[in-house]
């Protein structure tokens, strides 16, 4: 029998690429994988995505229990694609090992390591169609859940596992800790009765808890779902096939390779008391008694005890601000991107990092103008510093262009890293005449917006000389010219782009001492030093 911990060997793993698994991509890795062993497994196109990507079937083993497993339903949960990648390379390479060994010999594992390849090509939950292949099980109304419900009902497995991401923001009960694993064996009937399926599942549920406890250091949770009849898992538990489903969490750190590796874990204990039949002997304990996680997700970032702007003569007011990144099942260390998701009485709410405010005030970053030319050349890295420093989150590059000329000044500024802040350019151009002005109507995305060299542009490069000027001096211009909303407030759903600095005496008094600068919600400046680089977005229309 398999120890609680699968020693794993040194091997090249794959490990999920920063932009998230394509179809190109899976099949290159697949090459790879069975690579050393090529007869070991038999790989075919099993049909074809809305769009016409191929979705392929590898199938491997030669044991009497029939196993189905699934990835990628859900296009932007990438996790265990990987996890079958690297499965499929230790089968195929190490066959000779004794659990790989056991396993080829006790099962028979229909694998597709990418369902939805349409929706990874979008990195997005849904297909081409907009439906969520989990939610299709009834209707079948997408060709790639026909797919799955062919699988099923051609190979007719005994066990299923259904392997997705939860959110990374799901928190252990104590609120302390991230939840990297959690497990659910679905409900065969609406009113949960056990039955062979389900029990057998629960065996095999709680010994993959057993092998990755130590690994995660008890981070596992039991996903929170009720019955759901249009949903793959309860479809496939009702057909007798013991299903289990797995979902990936987060790590501390955002380590994206330790994460697949506590999945591999899970996945090759899971089918290992398969092909042995050891979980009959398995108590259901373990998965039974598995806690819920935290009814409220994390933050990842918190500021706590900051001081708010109150205008119209109101006072200053204490907030916290609770901001998050992106939410991508799977993450990798990138800082900028964030948003501010709630404002309140924040403190005890759970997050991945904290930034005591406490008697500082949170204000908007600026909207400063910047001619083009101090973007490039050697002085573009100092102006940029000097513009962070001063409060300032958003630059607007003005540029002196005509219609001919526009691509080749927008490949002189724009590269392929991300900025220090957020950046957008506008175009400013001579009086037109009507045919050039319907020319204009076909800018590039990369500009926000067209003006006439005649409509002046504000200066705002120097430090506001008052608070109001701070919160007021940009604003009318960015909107009215440039589309861009310059919040002039800190509200839900604006980018957290923000500065923290001790309150000035009085409304006439000019905003000193910049404690941090947040570019993205990510702390970019801190006591008049860059701390770091790459939180910006190049801005376009869209």
């Amino acid at each position: 029998m398999m120890s609680d911990e699968f020693d794993m060997p040194e091997m090249d793993f794959f490990v999920t690429p920063h932009k998230g698994w394509t179809v190109e991509l899976v099949e290159e890795a697949l090459d790879q994988a069975l690579a050393a062993s090529p007869c070991v497994a038999t790989r075919a196109a099993f049909g074809k995505s809305h769009e016409g990507r191929a979705i392929e079937l590898v199938e491997i083993g030669s044991g009497p229990i029939r196993v189905c497993a699934w990835s990628q339903m859900h296009g932007d949960e990438q996790t265990f694609t990987a996890v079958c990648l690297n499965l499929l390379r230790l089968l195929a390479s190490q066959p000779q090992r004794e659990v790989m060994a056991e396993i080829l010999a006790g099962c028979r594992l229909s694998l597709i390591p990418m369902l939805n390849p349409d929706g990874a090509a979008r990195q997005s939950r849904f297909n081409a169609l907009g439906i969520d292949l989990n939610r299709d099980a009834r209707r079948l109304a997408s060709s790639e859940s026909q797919l799955l419900h062919r699988l099923i009902s051609e190979r007719k497995p005994t066990f299923a596992f259904n392997l997705h991401n939860q959110s990374h923001r799901r928190w252990m009960p104590d609120g302390e800790r991230c939840v990297s694993m959690a497990l659910l064996v679905p409900p065969a009937t609406p009113g949960n009765e056990s039955t062979p399926s389900t029990i057998a599942a629960e065996r095999v549920a709680s010994h993959i808890i057993g092998a990755v406890d130590s690994v995660c250091e008890s981070r596992v949770t039991r996903y929170g779902a009720d019955y759901m009849p249009r949903a793959f898992g309860e479809w496939v538990q009702s057909t007798g096939a013991s299903t289990v489903l797995l979902e990936a969490g987060g790590w501390p750190g955002d380590d994206v390779a330790a994460l697949e590796h506590c999945c591999l874990q899970a996945l090759i204990a899971g089918l290992h008391a398969i092909a042995t039949d050891s979980y009959g002997d398995i108590p259901c304990d373990a998965y039974r008694q598995l806690p819920r996680c935290h009814e409220e997700e994390s933050f990842d970032q918190l500021i706590v005890d900051a001081i708010a702007y109150g205008k119209d003569d109101e006072e200053y007011r204490r907030i916290d601000l609770g901001i998050n990144r992106p939410n991508l099942s799977i993450r990798h260390p990138q800082p900028g991107g964030g948003v501010i998701a709630d404002i309140g009485d924040l403190a005890d709410h759970p997050r991945t990092s904290v930034l005591d405010a406490e008697g500082l005030l949170c204000l908007p970053g600026r909207t400063a103008c910047l001619p083009a030319e101090e973007l490039l050349g050697e002085r573009r890295q100092e102006a940029i510093d000097k513009l962070l420093l001063a409060g300032v989150t958003t630059v607007l590059v003005i540029m002196d262009a005509s219609p001919d000329d526009l691509a080749e000044k927008i490949d002189a500024i724009i590269d392929d890293e991300r900025p220090d802040l957020d950046i957008g350019l506008v175009a400013r151009f001579p009086e037109l005449t009507k045919a050039e002005r319907i020319a204009i109507e076909s800018v590039p995305e990369e500009v926000l917006a067209v003006f006439p060299q005649s409509l002046p542009v504000p200066d705002v490069l120097e430090m506001p000389r008052t608070l109001i000027d701070w919160m007021t001096k940009t604003d009318a211009w960015v909107e009215l010219v440039v589309g861009l909303k310059s919040c002039t407030t800190l509200k839900r759903g604006d980018v957290a782009n923000l500065v923290l600095l001790p309150p000035p005496t009085s409304d006439q008094s000019p905003p000193e001492d910049l404690r941090y600068v947040l570019v993205g919600g990510t702390v970019v400046a801190d006591g008049g030093e860059i701390v770091q680089r790459g939180a910006g977005r190049w801005l376009t229309r869209r």
